[in-house]
């Protein structure tokens, strides 16, 4: 995690899996859960996605068919455009998954998040130089999450309340710049292929067991386990 230092902020905005992980103070949508305390995953090392692929697909809370509380959604066919202009090398999962729908159906969200890109490049200064692209957004806008790229090809997955690169408010000044070190921004995930694996895992999780009350699968076991011995000590 050379890309972001050890005194910048972590951890895994998320919400509550009732029984196992429940949220530390009063109930809500999310809570910031420790970065430390999330169970190890072991994604397939591939860009292929081959575990996504025989998942199936959904019509309702999938990535696919979410969008915004006004029901309109966001463009994400510019991605080509955000790429010639983020003037960086960008991770070839990243560029992949954006551009295949298929995937996007197979991915549901039980807070209605959806994928979006930015309307604008907003260029990194520090912790090091690159830039920050908003690729996934709650329903509410409560949450954003944003790919940072650095110049050296490093990236990361950081997670903020604060909306970068959207220019929802005419009225508000446009910022094209930002210093990560002075922003309310968490990383969440050294990786893209890590973040949407973990992101897709736990909200199986909540559609088959926290929803339906249905037995975890074997995956999804050994995830909740881990957060069961947690609890223990």
């Amino acid at each position: 995690m050379t890309i972001w230092p050890n005194d910048l902020n972590t951890g895994w905005w998320s919400f509550s899996l009732p029984g196992f992980r429940d949220h530390p103070h009063d109930p809500a949508t999310y809570s910031l859960f420790k970065y430390e305390d999330l169970p190890p995953i072991a994604p397939p090392k591939d860009s292929k996605f081959t575990w996504l692929w025989s998942e199936p697909r959904h019509e309702q809370w999938s990535l696919a068919a979410n969008g915004y509380a006004d029901g309109s959604r966001a463009d994400i066919s510019r991605l080509p455009e955000i790429v010639d202009q983020a003037q960086v090398a960008l991770p070839p999962d990243f560029v992949e998954f954006m551009q295949a729908v298929a995937l996007h159906e197979r991915i549901r969200s039980c807070t209605a998040c959806f994928l979006q890109l930015n309307e604008f490049i907003v260029r990194v200064t520090k912790p090091v130089e690159g830039v920050l692209l908003n690729f996934l957004s709650d329903q509410q806008c409560s949450l954003q999450w944003y790919l940072f790229a650095s110049q050296s090809g490093d990236h990361c997955i950081t997670v903020s309340s604060e909306i970068y690169g959207l220019q929802f408010d005419t009225g508000v000044r446009r910022q094209d710049e930002v210093d990560l070190t002075k922003s309310e921004m968490w990383m969440c995930s050294p990786n893209f292929t890590e973040f949407i694996y973990r992101f897709w895992l736990e909200n199986e999780i909540w559609f088959r067991v926290i929803e339906n009350g249905e037995p975890p699968s074997p995956i999804q076991k050994d995830y909740l386990d881990y957060y069961c011995r947690l609890k223990s000590h």
